[in-house]
């Protein structure tokens, strides 16, 4: 027969024999009455004192449910061992995630050895496919997988419908970057793809020989190229700079010309760190003693600061020289009759 039994303040051992076979018997822990047995065990408002938990198990098939704040589900361990914080973790697929009630959740791939990790952002993988967590949220996922760094992107979709994603973005495991591509071009450091309407470039690390910007095309073929020694290569021979006289103001005629070109001393010479030999050009002390507003400082690194020329520049004093022997031509024909 079942003996009722209350244990307010016990100091000992319940004793077996005290309770049922099928251990039914309702006992009282303090206020609190505990069903053992074959029935749901619940215990309300006890509280432990420094307790220790070796294992709480779910049944079998069944998800392990911690509530908090009244019966409000805190965290959702299923059966697979996906973990849930403030939402049931939805169907991964070879991962082993830890999902936010937000859609943003934190997997780790089990399928093979090679380690990979991912945050994703609205959307799961549920072993075949990328999944919508919510609807009407662009998505996104980063993964690290055997030391390459990858971005995808997504539009917005529908909760549970399939997650299309591109890879925006790829950091590979030597430090080369690629954007809107996970090939890289040219070896560069910084790839940008070109696409059917939009340009792309390279960024390598060369030597003073080598090409170390590069601009593409839509076709992807090379427009220009920038050398490590500083020298421009492009498919077309003109540069345009802005000119337009309404952005202008205090117009007057150019006051340098002939004279000025006379005294400028063109020269040839060899680059001391060896990117070019037999160069033809001017030197910058010299031409400022002529045309001082076309030199100006060029900072070569964050300690050494040299001279620069803009021989661009001189092309105004170049014209108004010509016009100058042109007049003198002019008025020497006049002078023989021709």
């Amino acid at each position: 027969m079942p003996v009722p039994n209350t244990f307010a303040s016990a100091t000992s051992a319940i004793p077996l024999a005290n309770l049922d076979t099928n251990f039914a018997t309702p006992i009282t822990l303090g206020n609190t009455a505990v069903q053992l047995g074959n029935t749901i065990t619940t215990i309300n408002s006890v509280t432990l004192v420094t307790p220790t938990i070796n294992t709480i198990t779910s049944g079998s098939g069944s998800n392990l449910v911690l509530q908090s704040n009244n019966a409000v589900t805190a965290v959702t361990i299923d059966t697979v061992q996906n973990v849930g914080v403030g939402v049931t973790p939805s169907a991964w697929g070879g991962y082993k995630a830890i999902q936010f009630a937000n859609g943003v959740s934190l997997a780790s791939y089990i399928g093979s050895s090679n380690p990979i990790a991912a945050l994703n952002s609205g959307v799961y993988f549920n072993g075949s496919n990328n999944i919508y967590a919510l609807s009407s949220n662009a998505v996104g996922a980063y993964y690290i997988n055997q030391g390459v760094h990858s971005w995808q992107i997504g539009p917005p979709g529908t909760a549970t419908a399939n997650a299309t994603l591109t890879q925006a973005m790829t950091l590979d495991v030597s430090g080369r970057l690629q954007l809107g591509t996970t090939s890289v071009i040219s070896n560069g450091l910084l790839s940008i793809a070109p696409t059917s309407s939009q340009s792309g470039y390279t960024v390598q690390a060369g030597t003073n020989g080598n090409s170390v910007f590069t601009g593409l095309n839509t076709s992807a073929s090379a427009t220009f190229y920038v050398l490590g020694s500083g020298q421009i290569y492009s498919t077309s021979t003109s540069i345009t700079a802005i000119s337009d006289q309404t952005l202008k103001t205090n117009i007057k005629p150019l006051e340098t010309g002939l004279s000025e070109i006379n005294k400028l001393q063109p020269r040839r010479f060899d680059w001391k760190d060896g990117s070019a030999t037999n160069v033809a050009g001017f030197i910058s002390q010299e031409v400022e003693t002529v045309l001082s507003d076309l030199v100006g400082p060029y900072k070569q690194s964050d300690e050494l600061t040299v001279l620069g020329l803009r021989m661009g520049d001189m092309i105004p004093t170049m014209v108004k020289a010509i016009q100058e022997l042109s007049a003198k031509v002019t008025d020497l024909e006049a002078k023989v009759g021709i």
